[in-house]
């Protein structure tokens, strides 16, 4: 199959799955009783949360640039179909880091870092087959 065509399905199903992991984790923070140990927890978390956040986004920003990178330096075409798991493995990669990020962005009371890193994804599955 195509880079082209495999590129943007495959990024885009992997920031949905992210998004409904991360809606789902919100969710179920925003339901918990106010004296519930749980939510005590969360609470006092936020502040870590948000910086540990922020360093996971600028990770996964330097990863996919660093990716594109190569894929733009043509170092992702050398055998047959390496464009491919160049792909496969920047999505499986970026994917649990950006899974991390979500995780602490869903404790925040704002959206921004929760939904940073799947835009980031769709972005990269969107500029990769211009570049591979």
């Amino acid at each position: 199959m195509p880079i082209h065509l495999l590129s943007v399905p495959s990024a885009c199903l992997v920031a949905v799955a992210l998004l409904v992991v991360g809606l789902r984790r919100r969710g179920f923070i925003s339901t918990l009783p106010d004296g519930h140990p749980l939510r005590a927890y969360h609470d006092a978390m936020r502040n870590e949360d948000r910086r540990n956040g922020r360093r996971l986004i600028l990770i996964l920003l330097a990863y996919l640039a660093f990716v594109l990178g190569l894929a733009a330096a043509g170092l992702s075409r050398t055998p047959t179909g390496a464009e491919h798991v160049t792909l496969l493995l920047a999505l499986v990669f970026s994917g649990g880091l950006a899974l991390l990020a979500i995780r602490c962005g869903a404790n925040q009371s704002s959206r921004g870092m929760m939904l940073l890193p799947p835009v980031m994804l769709v972005a990269f599955g969107l500029a990769y087959p211009l570049l591979a």
